[in-house]
């Protein structure tokens, strides 16, 4: 089983087998354990752990159905990668569990012009994000999990665009706040961005 500092990329795996009950029985209390570690590990990790714990907060999977956490989960993520938030995160952000992140976030806006979906960028605001956030004294691990980045940054930016694409689709149809066509539109253009398709036929 994954352990406390595994692969991201593991820990979002047995998420999902947990989640969809893929070879195992379907176990929402481990979903979410995986998803969180995935999460706090700031690796490769972070995108597929958020997708899955917002998708549960979203669906009321083995939790209280909550639209407005789900989407606090998915804002979470992306402001970590636009713009001034990374170092903010960087230096401040030391809270264990996601939950606490909600009062830390707020409605903060976020400027989506620092978030490229340039591979190269992309990866290396991965790199910056995992080296700064993660205190482990293995560096083995460190360089294991930037080096998984960069072999599989063509699924991370999917998981990037959809996350994009489920804000955008909050704020067209008002799912955890308010109806907000400009934002909207920008979410969901910054996920065609990233290659997500599915924002095409939603703008």
């Amino acid at each position: 089983m994954a352990q406390k500092y595994s692969i991201g990329l593991g820990s979002v795996y047995l998420a999902k087998m947990y989640l969809e009950g893929k070879g195992v029985k379907v176990d929402y209390k481990k979903a979410q354990f995986y998803a969180q570690n995935a999460i706090k590990g700031y690796g490769s990790g972070l995108l597929g752990g958020a997708l899955i714990l917002g998708r549960m907060q979203a669906e009321g999977l083995g939790m209280k159905k909550d639209l407005k956490q789900a989407l606090k989960t998915y804002r979470h993520v992306v402001r970590m990668f636009s713009n001034k938030s990374t170092n903010y995160f960087a230096n401040n952000f030391r809270l264990p569990n996601l939950a606490f992140t909600s009062m830390l976030i707020g409605s903060r806006f976020i400027d989506l012009s620092g978030l490229s979906a340039n591979p190269i960028k992309f990866g290396k605001k991965f790199g910056i994000l995992v080296k700064k956030s993660l205190q482990i004294k293995d560096k083995t691990l460190l360089w294991e999990d930037i080096a998984e980045i960069s072999s599989n940054i063509i699924l991370l930016k999917q998981q990037m665009g959809e996350i994009l694409y489920r804000i955008g689709i909050a704020y067209k149809e008002g799912l955890g706040t308010r109806k907000q066509k400009s934002r909207a539109k920008k979410f969901l253009q910054k996920s065609i961005e990233f290659g997500y398709e599915k924002a095409m036929e939603a703008l």
